[in-house]
């Protein structure tokens, strides 16, 4: 959205310098027919035409030549002493964006402007802001249900070999794990874990195996000394 709303402020921009450019080639050219200032800025607002845009023709002490356009605040004047190009100022309670240029020629001094007010740009980057913002809760939760259902079948194999260790007890020693694929992760665990299994059981058959020895060995013994 930030990347949108710059390059649309350029593209703004740049059809405002447009129209700065049309402004002063007017006006130069009513210079050229050996009009004085004051007429020459009436001239340029009957024929300088730029729909939704302000344009103002002022005397380098602010005094206003001519200003024509969207209607406005009637008290707002652009700004004469700014060093900034394209700036964004306050019109009454709305935005617009400002091209103020000092202009010399034929040893006439003037200042023109062009303002286009921001209302439908900030209206359009508001609506963009608006459908990113529901494009992305979109996605996420298409992300969450995804998620939760991938992980589901992921760990469903794990859910049923925890059963299956439910069934490994000391009478059935010799039941074992089952991957869905051996050559997987769960294939290794599964076989590592029947690995330890089987040592177990190793262990613990010969724990009953010393036993049973042991109790033969001593019955003789324990007779005699009855």
């Amino acid at each position: 959205a930030v990347v949108q709303e710059r390059m649309s402020l350029r593209r703004l921009d740049e059809e405002i310098a447009r129209q700065m450019l049309t402004l002063q080639a007017v006006m130069h050219t009513e210079f050229g027919k050996g009009l004085n200032l004051e007429v020459s800025a009436e001239e340029a607002s009957g024929e300088v035409v730029a729909p939704g845009r302000v344009l103002a023709l002022l005397k380098v002490d602010g005094t206003l030549l001519a200003m024509w356009g969207p209607a406005i605040d009637g008290a707002w004047r652009p700004p004469v002493d700014t060093d900034v190009r394209f700036h964004t100022i306050a019109i009454g309670s709305e935005r617009g964006r400002l091209l103020s240029e000092r202009v010399e020629h034929d040893g006439f001094r003037y200042v023109a402007a062009v303002v286009a007010p921001l209302a439908d740009f900030e209206r359009d980057m508001g609506q963009l802001r608006r459908s990113l913002m529901l494009g992305i809760v979109s996605a996420l939760v298409m992300a969450a249900i995804a998620g939760l259902v991938v992980g589901r079948r992921a760990l469903r194999p794990l859910a049923e070999m925890a059963e299956q260790a439910r069934t490994i007890t000391e009478a059935n020693p010799v039941e074992r794990l089952r991957a869905p694929n051996p050559r997987d992760e769960l294939g290794t665990f599964a076989s590592s874990f029947n690995g330890l299994l089987d040592r177990l059981a190793s262990v613990l058959q010969a724990q009953r195996q010393f036993m049973a020895d042991a109790s033969h060995e001593l019955r003789t013994p324990v007779s005699i000394v009855r």
